[in-house]
């Protein structure tokens, strides 16, 4: 039997309030939030203000038995970066998924979620390596794909003979509207 996203989240939640990051009232009140949204509930959740993300990649770490990061230097041994030209944007962006770098022989895969075992199994493919996944907070994995999608951006380079140029971030949003649902 396949579990619905609704029961999936429940779950979570009544995780939450046996760890004591919750309480029921608030787990209450992020189910109603949740029905209303079709954000991942660990966003519902923090903005909300009800979790922290570092408690609920902590958590989520933790239930998986996995390493988490909240900056890069939380992620121990990496030996050496990797290409991400291979990898598709999209599916990284929406599979809320980064690979990190080389550990030995395995790809280091950072993730906000770690049930999301279909994007590790997706970035492991593309890589040809054995995942070593990593819970990340949000924050972290939202830094990371701004650094990717934009390398070598400098803030000040922004700026045109005194106007702003915003046309990469344009072009950047009409992509990413045109490969959402409607």
């Amino acid at each position: 039997m396949t579990r619905s996203r609704n029961d999936f989240d429940q779950n979570r939640l009544d995780q939450f309030v046996q760890a004591g990051l919750l309480t029921r009232a608030e787990a209450a009140h992020a189910t109603a939030l949740k029905a209303g949204s079709r954000e991942p509930l660990d966003i519902v959740l923090t903005r909300a203000g009800l979790v922290s993300e570092s408690r609920i990649a902590a958590l989520y770490a933790a239930e998986a038995g996995l390493e988490h990061a909240e900056n890069l230097d939380d992620v121990s041994g990496l030996d050496s970066s990797l290409d991400l030209s291979d990898f598709n944007p999209d599916f990284l962006v929406t599979e809320r998924v980064m690979p990190l770098g080389l550990r030995g022989d395995a790809c280091v895969i950072g993730l906000v979620d770690p049930t999301n075992q279909g994007a590790v199994r997706g970035v492991s493919f593309v890589s040809g390596r054995q995942p070593a996944p990593v819970v990340l907070t949000q924050s972290l994995f939202s830094a990371l794909c701004a650094d990717w999608l934009n390398p070598g951006s400098d803030p000040d380079d922004d700026e045109t003979d005194g106007e702003l140029d915003i046309s990469v971030d344009a072009e950047r949003l009409r992509d990413l509207a045109s490969a959402g649902p409607v």
